[in-house]
């Protein structure tokens, strides 16, 4: 008969870092790219502000009416103004321009 080995097999290392190595350069590698990318947003250079402008349109009409046979001639001058848009609402910092 023949012989039956009663030693467990050995684990063989292998061939390469451990758990913890692997973990820590991992993390370190991590931590340089995000300081990388934090370096290069201090250093951009800062976006313009951009001003809110709120145009406000007035519109300005005039009718002019002529009543014949109308004593003297004469004719009535009609006015109406109108503006496109709200005044509640604007605020205190924007810019306003009349076209």
């Amino acid at each position: 008969m023949a012989a039956v080995a009663t030693t467990s097999p050995r684990r063989t290392a292998a061939a390469g870092p451990d758990r913890i190595t692997v973990m820590l350069l991992t993390l370190t590698v991590f931590l340089v790219i995000l300081a990388v990318l934090a370096w290069q947003m201090r250093s951009a250079p800062p976006r313009p502000v951009h001003r809110t402008v709120v145009l406000r349109r007035v519109y300005e009409t005039r009718v002019v009416e002529t009543v014949v046979g109308a004593a003297g001639g004469a004719g009535s001058v009609t006015q109406s103004v109108s503006s496109s848009g709200s005044a509640a609402g604007v605020a205190a910092a924007a810019t306003t321009r009349t076209s």
